[in-house]
């Protein structure tokens, strides 16, 4: 059986978050997508959180297993976007 935590966003899973969204974007899907083509990365508290949404991250034993991010884009509507997991949890009970 898998435990997971999960938490919303804090400062210190940056690099895990980025490195683990890269990883599954560019080394499994290869989509081939820089950093820098993904803004939204580069400041995930102002682009997620400052304006009504959120971005969660799954822990098991403090490391980022997984993500996802609820971006507003105006009072009516948002979307949910960076849903990854990493490989070991998909599909798991």
């Amino acid at each position: 059986m898998i435990i997971l935590l999960i938490e919303t966003y804090n400062e210190r899973y940056r690099h895990e978050i980025i490195e683990l969204i890269l990883n599954i974007q560019n080394k499994e899907a290869k989509i081939n997508l820089s950093l820098n083509e993904q803004p939204d990365l580069l400041d995930i508290t102002q682009s997620y959180c400052d304006n009504g949404g959120q971005f969660w991250v799954a822990l098991s034993d403090d490391k980022v297993v997984g993500t996802i991010g609820l971006m507003m884009k105006d009072k009516h509507y948002a979307i949910l976007k960076k849903f990854f997991v990493v490989e070991e949890y998909r599909s798991k009970k």
